[in-house]
């Protein structure tokens, strides 16, 4: 009984998910892409290529939301930040493992010996694994598409305390672009807050956003728009972020 209401339940998420996110995916992605010239796949052979993650917790009321890369070799990348090329992935500071899917189940095995097993449920628009809903994604195409007002933000609510971070991000279509965030952090009585901005020129390329400041500093981070041909989303920094 336990096995069958975790399956209900994983269906039940990757749906409201879905329906969350107003997704019109295709049933696979195909294609070489311009980080690493993988093609994204998923099948009862497992998964190859990126992936955007969802998963809920009931306890803290929280999203979690990750880009994942399952490489042809077998390998897995949680919470992807820079890119897979070979360069980007060398670099990964995040957990990377094997992986292998065997009697309808997942499993990682990470570099401290522990393992993640779950059940392997792939569909027509992705899988679930883990209590988590796992989409495939594409690069930018038409960077003309991407131009707009974007808005993105995270909470965290724990033990009477509280953290919020909200953004926004301005991709204007003449090559320039503006970001501002604002954090509030919350601990019993106790309240802080900080705000910060940015400004320069950006250029989308692949699976990559690069923002490039008026101090001449650069920032390029794993990034894909995230939704149908209008790019309503994109997923930046680990930020989804909504058109206004």
């Amino acid at each position: 009984m336990t096995g069958a209401i975790k399956i209900l339940s994983t269906r039940l998420l990757r749906l409201l998910m879905l329906a969350s996110f107003v997704l019109l995916v295709p049933e696979c992605v195909q294609g070489a892409d311009a980080d690493g010239g993988v093609k994204t796949e998923f099948s009862t052979k497992g998964p190859v290529g990126l992936f955007f993650m969802v998963r809920y917790y009931s306890a803290t009321r929280t999203l979690e939301k990750a880009a994942w890369y399952f490489s042809p070799q077998g390998e897995a990348y949680e919470n992807l930040q820079d890119g897979f090329s070979n360069a980007d992935l060398a670099a990964h500071k995040g957990r990377k493992g094997t992986f292998k899917v065997a009697d309808k189940t997942l499993e990682v095995i990470w570099p401290d010996g522990k393992k993640t097993t779950a059940d392997y449920e792939p569909d027509a628009t992705g899988f679930g694994w883990d209590m988590g809903s796992f989409t495939p994604v594409k690069p930018f195409g038409d960077a003309k598409l991407i131009a707009g007002s974007y808005e993105g933000g995270e909470s965290l609510s724990r033990g009477g305390s509280s953290v919020a971070v909200s953004k926004s991000l301005e991709l204007r279509p003449d090559g320039t672009y503006s970001l501002e965030g604002v954090s509030t952090l919350k601990a019993g009585e106790l309240g802080a807050g900080a705000q910060s901005s940015a400004n320069g020129t950006w250029k989308a390329e692949g699976y990559a956003l690069t923002l490039t400041g008026s101090d001449g500093k650069t920032i390029r981070k794993l990034a894909f728009p995230y939704d149908d041909a209008k790019t309503r989303r994109i997923y930046f920094g680990g930020t989804m972020y909504k058109r206004r």
